[in-house]
């Protein structure tokens, strides 16, 4: 479950608040109706993946600003195609079942529904001044039925714009404080307010 709370003026307090919450600048484009996050990395275990839209410019790495949406409507998250690659990679490293393919999906990596799911890593997605852990258990989408049920990674390849889905923000009250710019996550178990 998502909760999404919306402020508008600077009358209204902050909704989620403590020292779980971590928060991101909402980055605004011209003539879009988006929210853009900026994503510098997702980290699999200890290893690193860093986006890869970067760009060098006098031998120093710039990360595009606003490099992915976040969207509670979409449920997978959506990479860059040499990002995800990356980062299915190293999913696939760290998880020591062995993938099958699941027919009845577009979804790529895929585990057996009864696998153990102690082997999933941790896995922080780091946005700009916030790292968020993602809950082993909201990385993947259950597809299928009793009788063949898989377990398959949330994440799709894209060559269009990053969106960061529903599924990994389950278990996070999110707040858009669009007066002050910034989208705050506070990790909840059972998606109730404080």
């Amino acid at each position: 479950m998502v909760k999404t709370l919306i402020l508008k003026a600077l009358s209204n307090p902050k909704l989620v608040d403590g020292s779980k919450v971590v928060s991101t600048p909402i980055i605004f484009k011209e003539n879009q109706s988006f929210y853009y996050l900026t994503l510098e990395a997702i980290s699999v275990g200890d290893i690193r993946v860093p986006f890869d839209t970067s760009t060098s410019r006098n031998n120093e790495v710039l990360l595009e600003k606003g490099n992915i949406i976040i969207d509670s409507g979409s449920t997978v998250t959506s990479l860059p195609a040499d990002f995800y690659a990356a980062f299915e990679a190293e999913m696939k490293k760290a998880i020591t079942v062995d993938p099958v393919i699941d027919p009845n999906t577009s979804l790529r990596l895929c585990y057996p529904g009864d696998s153990d799911p102690s082997s999933v890593p941790n896995v922080t997605a780091h946005f700009t001044d916030a790292d968020i852990v993602l809950n082993p258990l909201k990385l993947f989408k259950l597809n299928g039925d009793n009788d063949e049920l898989f377990a398959c990674l949330a994440f799709l390849p894209t060559d269009d714009v990053a969106i960061y889905g529903n599924i990994v923000q389950n278990n996070f009250i999110v707040e858009y404080d669009l007066v002050n710019k910034l989208v705050s996550f506070m990790s909840t178990i059972d998606c109730r307010m404080p």
